[in-house]
């Protein structure tokens, strides 16, 4: 491209090549240009959902974690005073317990349409042991008490087999076990 020159009293001076440069084009994005942005914005979506998803998971297995430390702890209290762990709704509800209920799934059992997402085993046979068992929104399903703490994969039927995963032998008799949601409705007790 030939450079025009323009009259000065200079006499003739070639033209910068920055004035074309600072003429107003008509140019715009090509389509392919713009499906690489929406691609790339989408695969970054994808990568903060997968993250966020885990962060939350995580926070739900803290709390969740935390509750039955704390409700070991009021367990561990009632025990000291008394001689033996509580046993019933009634008992339960005089220990002021509490949850962070948003964090908690449901432990549906495969023997029943029920489901739970919290349950207290404490069998009249050993008043000395009992267990919280409490699926988190995470999936995970956390147990704590005499026979100590950890999580197991649940494929309980029944309340008897889920009290056993987490050490404590229970009869059929359901007064050996506790409730703290039973089918979207919490127990007063929490």
């Amino acid at each position: 491209m030939a450079r025009r020159a323009s009259r000065t009293s200079f006499g003739l001076v070639p033209r910068s090549p920055l004035v074309d440069l600072l003429k107003p084009r008509a140019r715009g994005f090509t389509i392919v240009e713009l499906l690489i942005v929406v691609v790339v914005i989408a695969i970054l979506a994808a990568i903060t959902i997968v993250a966020y998803t885990g962060i939350q998971n995580r926070a739900h297995d803290s709390s969740v974690k935390n509750d039955l430390r704390q409700l070991t702890t009021k367990v561990e209290a009632y025990r000291a005073e008394f001689g033996a762990a509580p046993r019933g709704d009634a008992v339960l509800g005089t220990l002021g317990l509490k949850v962070s209920r948003a964090s908690y799934g449901d432990l549906t059992l495969s023997s029943s349409s029920d489901s739970s997402n919290i349950l207290y085993c404490s069998p009249a046979a050993n008043t000395q042991t009992y267990a919280w068992i409490a699926r988190s929104k995470s999936g995970t399903i956390w147990f704590q008490g005499t026979a100590g703490t950890g999580t197991f994969v649940y494929s309980a039927a029944d309340t008897t087999e889920l009290c056993a995963n987490a050490g404590i032998t229970v009869t059929g008799s359901t007064s050996d076990r506790s409730w703290g949601q039973l089918t979207d409705t919490w127990a007063s007790w929490l």
